[in-house]
């Protein structure tokens, strides 16, 4: 029968040697959602010890946008609504020929 490590001092399931309470949470990476902020430690084994009570979730923001970027995103989304409203136009335009459709169009409207 085993039972739950969950405080320092108490004997290690797998040798018996005393686990010692260790700080965690020194490498957290960028889509992780929890870590522990302390864990228990088994100098004899090496074993590792978590317990939920130590648990802390991590809130990620999402990023933010320049300006530039938002723009880029209206612009193509407005080219890519003439586009539809064109017969023969494929339903999806990318990068480059955004831009060569667009300086069509432009030589167009003026003549």
């Amino acid at each position: 029968m085993s039972t739950k490590i969950t405080a320092e001092g108490q004997r290690c399931r797998k040798c018996g040697t005393r686990v010692v309470r260790r700080p965690g949470g020194n490498k957290i990476k960028p889509n992780q959602t929890y870590y522990f902020k302390t864990y228990l430690f088994c100098p004899g084994c090496k074993a590792i010890y978590h317990s939920e009570t130590q648990k802390v979730f991590i809130k990620h923001e999402p990023p933010k946008q320049c300006q530039s970027t938002v723009l880029n995103r209206w612009f193509r989304k407005e080219i890519m609504e003439i586009f539809r409203g064109i017969p023969g136009m494929a339903k999806e335009v990318k990068g480059a020929q955004i831009i060569e459709y667009a300086k069509t169009l432009n030589q167009r409207s003026t003549t």
